[in-house]
Formats: structure tokens, sequence, C-alpha cells
């Protein structure tokens, strides 16, 4: 019924011994996981994740690095992936298990879709851009939130789920709620007989220096 392929695209470095899957990740999701809902408004895409993993090789969490543009698939896809992906861990040079993340991304596909519905399931959608400027940056500030937003009926900004932390509490919240109010929906997508609901938002932070 479907068609979902899953790569597996590189690990922490610097590991003596890289993480492995115990199981192959392409049977992580079967047909039979694809939500209803979702075939029945024929959502389709890619969700690009990462899972976190601890030294037993079990996952502690998952985030989406890119949304397939609809809310249902990427937590299904997380849910399933939760559930279903183990690991024998990651080892240090002296053996010693270690945590580490892992990469891959999964194509959701509608079933007997033509070859234009396949080439717009695998058109990845870049996060959008968005600067917040502050007095002062904390000095926890390590990099750009990574947000994922949700929209409802009339275009408002329903959900929003923090994937990637900026390393500052603080500034994760502020930049969700910058993203309600300064993140539009989805650009249409011809073709698609329902539009995107989900967009993926880069949140950074900058010093607003101003001359004296």
């Amino acid at each position: 019924m479907t068609l979902m392929t899953a790569l597996q695209s590189g690990q922490v470095p610097r590991v003596a011994k890289p993480l492995s899957p115990r199981t192959p990740p392409g049977t992580w999701i079967a047909d039979t996981d694809y939500p209803m809902a979702s075939v029945a408004r024929k959502e389709f895409g890619v969700v690009v994740f990462r899972l976190d993993v601890d030294v037993t090789g079990e996952v502690i969490a998952c985030r989406i690095l890119i949304s397939s543009g609809f809310w249902a698939l990427d937590q299904r896809s997380c849910e399933l992936l939760r559930k279903r992906a183990a690991f024998r861990p990651a080892r240090d040079s002296a053996g010693t298990p270690i945590p580490a993340t892992f990469k891959s991304r999964f194509l959701w596909i509608l079933p007997q879709s033509s070859r234009d519905y396949l080439r717009l399931a695998q058109e990845v959608q870049r996060p959008f851009e968005l600067t917040i400027s502050l007095n002062r940056v904390p000095a926890a500030y390590r990099q750009p939130a990574l947000v994922r937003v949700r929209f409802g009926d009339h275009g408002a900004v329903v959900e929003c789920s923090l994937e990637t932390t900026s390393g500052s509490d603080a500034l994760d919240k502020l930049g969700c709620e910058q993203a309600r109010r300064d993140v539009s929906k989805p650009p249409y997508r011809a073709g698609l007989v329902t539009q995107p609901d989900t967009r993926m938002v880069n949140v950074g932070f900058a010093a607003d220096f101003k001359p004296g």
C-alpha cells in the first residue's frame, strides 16, 4: 500500500564504535502504519528525523528535523520510531557505551501514486528562517532553535513543538512565541489535494548593537 524508505545518514563523530541498528531501519514502519485519516486526506511527504539514543541503545527522544508538511505524519513517525527502533550502543575508545544520535528519513507515499505524486512527495520542505534581535544574547545560547509549528484551518498557529534547543530554555520559549506571531502557513503547493499544515522554523538570536 505504501512505499517508505529509511536511509542511515551518519552518527555521532569521534567515537570508536558508532551506533548500529539491531533491526533494519526499513522495517520500523510498515504499510499498515499509514494513518487512515492521512490516506483519506491524501497527505504524504518526507520526514527527516533524529533519534537520541542512551548508553543502553534505547531511544529516549525523537526529533523532527524536516517535516513532511503534515503534523499527523510527523507525529506517527516518531510514535513508531520510539516503539520499534533499537540499537547496539555507540562506544568510546575505551569500549564504554556512550549516548549518540541517529539521523535518517522516511518517505510516506500514497497507494497507487503517479510519478508526479512521487516527485511531490520527495520534495524536501526547507525551514523558514527567523531572527530575533535582543539587547543581549544569553551565554547559554549555542545555536538557532528549531521549532515545528502546526496551523489550524484559519491560518493561525495552534501548536509549537521544540525539536532542537538553542541551549537556553528562555530563548526556546521565546522562539515559539515569536513563530506563532510571525510565521505564515506553508506555501501553496500545486497538485496537492490537502495543503500542508506544518512548517519548520529556524529561530536565531542576535544582539541588537546600536552605535552610541
